[in-house]
Order: C-alpha cells, then structure tokens, then sequence
C-alpha cells in the first residue's frame, strides 16, 4: 500500500480496555505509522478512536464495551485454557477483530513466547554431559511443579510414574524434595533463573507436562529442558512435534500405553549414554546438524511476541485498514478435558462455564443490549442459570 502523507501523518488512539498501562499514556511510531497507546477510557467515542485492546487474563465479560458499533477490538491472550473460558470457543473469538494467542495461525502468534532466542537450545552455558550426571547422587526423572490442580491432571501422571521409577519433586506439588532456598521466589520461582537451570541441567530427565492441552500451547515447561541439556518426558500441545529442534528432542508420553511402559523406556535410556545422547543432538551435534527443523528455525526468524510489538501490530492494521481475521479459523483450540487413570476431571465443567457464558453474550449482542447496567454478580448469575439447566 502507498502510504500518503496525510495517512502518515495521522495519529490513531489505541485504548486498553483492560488496564495494562499503569495510567501512563505511549505516543509512538510504529514504522512510519503514529498511535496515541492509553488505558483512559475518556477516549472511548473519540473520533480518532482506532481500537481497544483487552488483555486476556484480566477481561471482564460483564464491562465489555457492547454493542461494538463496527470499532475493532484486538485481544492478547497468552495463557492456556485455565484462563478466559468463553474464548474456548468460536463465537468467544469471533468478537474479536485482531487476535493474539498462542495458535499459529494468530494474526499475532505467540507460539513462541517462552524461547526469546534460537541459539539458547544448542549453546552450552547449562550443559552437564551425562557421565557426570550418572555420578550424581539423584534421581533420574525431576518433577518441579506448583500448581497442581490442572486440566491435564499432570499430578496423576506423576504420581503413577513414581511407583516405577525414582523423581525427585520439587515445588509444591507432590513435594518429596525442598527446593534450595536461593531458587524460591515469593514461594514459587522464576522460571529462567541461571541458578535454577544450573539446578535442573543436573538431571537426565524433566516432566514437562503442561497444565491444558491446546493447539500450540508450548510452555517453559519444555524449553527450560532443551535449554539447558536434558530430556523433556512431554505432554501438552498436540503439534509439539512441529516445534522440537529435531525429531528426538523429547519423550512424548502420549507415545505409549502407560506409564510402566514409560517407565521402562527411561530406564532404557538411562542405562544407555548413546542411546539417551540421541536425545541432545542440539547440544551434541556429532554428524548431523544442531537443529534441523527447519519451521522451528523459519519462525524463529519472525517471531515477535511483546506486548510493545502487539500494540504496533494492531496500529498498523488500523492506518492499513487491513482486513486481518480468518473467520473460518478456530484461532485457539483446546479440547474438553477428560479423566485420566479413573479420576473425574473436574476441569470439564469450565468448558461448560464458557459455553453458557458465550450464549449469554450471544443473547446481548443479537439483542443489541448494553451492559452498562451489567454487574459481574448479574452476570454470572445468568451464566449460572444456564449452567444448572443445562441449556448452553
């Protein structure tokens, strides 16, 4: 498009809907287009008003500013499936007009958030080669974890997996081990500190079980073992295979029938260097190149997954007036969890929150209803009533 000097010139006001700014208003060029960044709602109705932007993890159904009167709406929403459950769905997505989630096929992917740079995987500031691992006096298979009621029920697997093999678990699930003092934070901890990856380059093995299953969903869960050197035991995203550096850069639990059959494999492999070496080409290397995953490394060179380079993703669409959603498209898909080794799951019933609260949404929109009389309370009570007559 050939931008004019009146087009150029022109500043958009971009409003978070969702506060996300600290009151702090960003006049900025985005290349050679100008956006007005606030969280003011002042602006709300002001002729130059380009867009709001709500940020996934804080967004209230009940304050959305309904009806849309044809304004675009950009959302970034990062997080898994425990988070915002009408946007499990399609109709939940299709308010939406400029989207960021983790999916790869976003208009703004953030597939790839938690690995900041490619040359983290083969370089070798964390690696332990594995004849000094061998010499340590500590279980193969580490489980860190502390948050423990998922919709993955990650707890089950592990607790299943430790009847046949040794994990020393840290954090505040399934705890068998303390973590060092220097390695917490506020009771929890960051989850790329250089002491703690010394920490965990120390073991063979690393669950890496993400809370949901969702399509392109990928966590430091799995990074931090690549990373650092050892072998990620996986269960999460579904397309995870098209994200490892190479076809045997993790044990993919969804591969055998349970875990006594995992079990014996790790053994496997911990009895056995070259075998378990397979495993690190991307730190090892040998014959064969680092990484050979060549989509891995294509969208690496494009990955952009801030905040700041959102904000000028949507400022551009707005000057280009660029027509962005794939409305056939489910931009964020996570599958209704199910029970895992007899145990009800009751994260299925959030699934069914959402489905009630998209067709109350529904019912505003066809309706043409406002929600400015709309409390959370009122809300969620018609959500509820939904709910209990099973009528979503």
């Amino acid at each position: 498009m050939r931008i004019t000097p009146d087009l150029q010139s022109k500043t958009y006001i971009i409003t978070w809907w969702t506060p996300f700014m600290s009151g702090v208003d960003k006049d900025r060029m985005c290349g050679p287009y100008r956006c007005l960044f606030t969280d003011k709602r002042k602006y709300y109705g002001h002729s130059d008003l380009g867009a709001l932007l709500f940020y996934g993890s804080t967004l209230k159904l009940h304050d959305l500013p309904l009806p849309k009167h044809n304004l675009k709406w950009a959302i970034y929403h990062e997080e898994s499936a425990k988070n915002l459950p009408f946007f499990l769905y399609k109709s939940g997505q299709d308010l939406f007009d400029i989207i960021a989630t983790v999916n790869r096929n976003s208009n703004f992917p953030l597939t790839l958030q938690y690995l900041e740079d490619i040359s983290l995987l083969t370089d070798l500031k964390y690696f332990m080669p594995v004849e000094e691992k061998s010499e340590l006096d500590i279980a193969p298979v580490l489980y860190l974890q502390s948050g423990c009621e998922t919709p993955t029920q990650r707890d089950l697997y592990v607790e299943e997996l430790i009847k046949y093999i040794a994990i020393d678990s840290y954090g505040f699930c399934l705890n068998n081990k303390e973590l060092p003092e220097n390695l917490k934070l506020n009771g929890a901890y960051d989850v790329y500190d250089k002491e703690l990856m010394k920490f965990v380059a120390r073991y063979k093995f690393v669950i890496a079980i993400e809370n949901s299953v969702c399509v392109d969903y990928i966590t430091e869960k799995l990074w931090r073992p690549l990373i650092v050197g050892s072998v990620p035991i996986y269960l999460g995203s579904p397309t995870v295979r098209d994200w490892l550096p190479n076809k045997e850069s993790a044990i993919l639990i969804e591969e055998f029938d349970t875990m006594l059959d995992l079990s014996k494999y790790i053994h496997k492999l911990d009895k056995n260097d070259k075998l378990y070496n397979k495993y690190l080409q991307h730190k090892l290397g040998g014959e064969n190149e680092l990484i050979t995953n060549k989509f891995l490394i294509d969208q690496m060179s494009k990955r952009k997954t801030s905040i700041e380079e959102f904000e000028c993703f949507v400022c551009s669409a707005i000057h280009e007036k660029e027509e962005l959603k794939k409305d056939a498209v489910n931009l964020y898909v996570c599958p209704k969890p199910e029970n895992h080794f007899n145990v009800d799951n009751t994260w299925k019933q959030h699934w069914d929150i959402g489905k009630c609260q998209n067709k109350v949404l529904n019912n505003v929109i066809v309706n043409n209803i406002s929600l400015n009389n709309y409390t959370e309370d009122i809300f969620d009570n018609l959500v509820l009533q939904n709910l209990l007559k099973d009528e979503c």
